[in-house]
């Protein structure tokens, strides 16, 4: 019995060895952080074409990691920078500590982006794009008010949603961040930027 018992504890030994000096944790190129133009208490202020206005409010960075889901893969670092900004179907609600936009280099090898576009009366779904998916989108020029952005990524839609308040189009410099977005019939555009 003791031999049977002695047994048991190398070989779970062994398996927690295994498990803990496998998991590496997947860390996030210093490269990819200007991606993300944000130090993270920034105030965005956007106006809309019905002169409507809202208000992004950046509530800091936040650095993390996450145990995979996939068995002996290792850790998902994160970045993420959160905010609180307004409810797209209720302009009297605030959603609170949001993610903003964050970075995730996953098990896969990949890094990724995702950017959560919200506004009053207006989201963007899908924005989730690895690194290389996200620098091979072209750059265009717009311009808001008397303000001209050389480096914009204009990212459409890829599908159209059966709702209301679904944007069909989310503007990001390169330089400046998120710019604004379009619904059908309803834009919203960056007029300031700031720290408190």
């Amino acid at each position: 019995m003791a031999h049977m018992e002695k047994t048991y504890y190398i070989i779970l030994t062994l398996i927690i060895s295994i498990m803990l000096f496998s998991c590496k944790t997947h860390r996030i190129d210093k490269r990819y952080f200007n991606r993300v133009p944000y130090v993270g208490n920034e105030i965005l202020v956007f106006k809309s074409s019905e002169n409507d206005k809202d208000t992004i409010f950046l509530k800091g960075t936040e650095t993390f990691k996450m145990v995979s889901h996939y068995l002996f893969v290792g850790n998902e670092q994160f970045y993420r920078i959160n905010c609180d900004c307004a409810d797209p179907y209720s302009p009297t609600r605030i959603f609170k500590d949001q993610p903003f936009v964050s970075l995730n280099a996953a098990v896969d090898g990949k890094t990724y982006i995702s950017i959560r576009a919200i506004l009053r009366n207006a989201y963007f779904r899908g924005a989730h794009f690895t690194i290389e998916e996200f620098d091979d989108i072209p750059l265009k020029t717009i311009k808001i008010e008397n303000k001209v952005y050389t480096d914009v990524k204009i990212v459409e839609a890829k599908k159209s949603q059966n709702d209301q308040n679904f944007a069909l189009r989310f503007y990001w410099s390169v330089s400046e961040g998120f710019l604004g977005l379009d619904k059908e019939n309803l834009e919203w555009r960056l007029t300031e930027k700031y720290v408190p």
